[in-house]
């Protein structure tokens, strides 16, 4: 449906990985050696790789719940 409407490809940029230190306002839970920064040459843009166990390491945000 919307495939070639945004960015001029089919994905659609929601969090940004730019700035200093982007992921300030994140929870970040498990060990940090599991999340990472990299560029993605198909979304032409840096993603967030969490690699292991979906339990335990995960971002959230807001950082605090109680902000939702």
């Amino acid at each position: 449906m919307f495939k070639n409407e945004f960015q001029g490809g089919a994905f659609v940029e929601i969090f940004s990985t730019q700035g200093k230190d982007p992921t300030a306002r994140w929870k970040i839970s498990g060990s940090q050696s599991a999340i990472w920064k990299d560029f993605d040459k198909e979304v032409k843009s840096f993603v967030f790789i969490l690699e292991g166990n979906s339990q335990t390491i995960k971002m959230q945000l807001p950082k605090d719940s109680r902000h939702t």
